[in-house]
């Protein structure tokens, strides 16, 4: 499958293309839980995740989706602080304060 259809699946609002991108499952997965921080890695935006896509889709020539993923970060972390990860709905910064894996956000631009 070519790369830009499976690029299509990452920028399907209904799973991966949230208002603050990209949770750590679809949402549409039944065990989705945007801002439940008992279920970490059932939901939500985490900037490193987020550090190694961006680098990925810029080396593919994605750069249009890179962009967006790194501005909605830049967001929620300018919003909400150096977070251990963020809400993708909200952009709500949860858990852990002052988390320097989200200083990954500098190295994104």
């Amino acid at each position: 499958m070519p790369g830009y259809l499976r690029l299509l699946h990452l920028r399907n609002d209904a799973e991966f293309w949230l208002p603050y991108p990209l949770p750590s499952v679809a949402r549409s997965e039944p065990s989705f839980r945007a801002g439940e921080d008992r279920l970490l890695w059932r939901g939500p935006t985490w900037i490193n995740t987020n550090w190694f896509l961006v680098h990925g889709l810029r080396n593919h020539g994605f750069e249009e989706e890179a962009r967006h993923i790194a501005a909605r970060s830049a967001g929620a972390v300018l919003a909400h602080g150096f977070r251990e990860f963020y809400d993708p709905l909200t952009g709500e910064g949860l858990r852990t304060r002052n988390f320097s894996w989200s200083t990954l956000l500098i190295d994104m631009f």
